[in-house]
């Protein structure tokens, strides 16, 4: 009888070591998840100074896009577990629109920075279980351009992510609520002397 409990009592304590390791193994990202590369990036600072990076353009300009989407990518993957103890578990990535448009220029106040993403062909927003986001009698909503306003801090962070479907548009309605720890982003960012 005692060998019974002792084997159930060490599978149960297998089970739950395995169950633990693999939640600190397995990746969720809370970030925005890009649909495909966007066309170019565009870094705003407060300072009013702007650079334009380029998978296509000189190897400077393509070094420095590809680390600004791994950075991005990056700052909202955290491992199961410790997505669990942050008190990200359950959390979703959504779109909605804005209670009051924004101007583009209200979103990288004093220090911090923006990141344009700029697409050639419209991205349908998307709800977190793939679906297309409807507004209202408008329709299915996508965009052009998602700005991602980058802070400072070693914290994880909600976040909002604005985005317009107009190239020459000053304000931005639609949103999308992310998480992230956008800490090494900001860090490089700020490395870049010409913004």
């Amino acid at each position: 009888m005692n060998k019974v409990i002792a084997i159930t009592s060490l599978s149960l304590v297998g089970v739950l070591m395995l169950a633990v390791i693999l939640m600190a193994l397995i990746p969720i990202n809370y970030n925005l998840k890009l649909q495909e590369k966007p066309s170019l990036i565009t870094v705003h600072s407060s300072a009013g100074k702007s650079s334009v990076f380029s998978a296509d353009g000189s190897a400077t300009s393509k070094e420095t896009y590809n680390k600004i989407l791994e950075l991005y990518n990056n700052s909202g993957s955290f491992s199961t577990l410790n997505s669990l103890f942050i008190g990200l578990w359950g959390k979703k990535v959504e779109p909605d629109r804005a209670t009051t448009s924004q101007t583009i220029s209200s979103l990288y106040p004093s220090g911090t920075y923006c990141i344009e993403f700029l697409y050639d062909t419209s991205q349908k927003m998307r709800n977190s279980d793939g679906s297309a986001y409807v507004w209202q009698a408008n329709g299915e909503q996508s965009y052009k351009r998602l700005f991602v306003p980058v802070k400072s801090v070693n914290e994880v962070s909600a976040l909002t992510y604005y985005v317009t479907d107009n190239d020459t548009a000053t304000t931005v309605s639609f949103t999308y609520s992310a998480y992230s720890n956008q800490f090494e982003l900001h860090k490089y960012l700020a490395t870049l002397t010409y913004i």
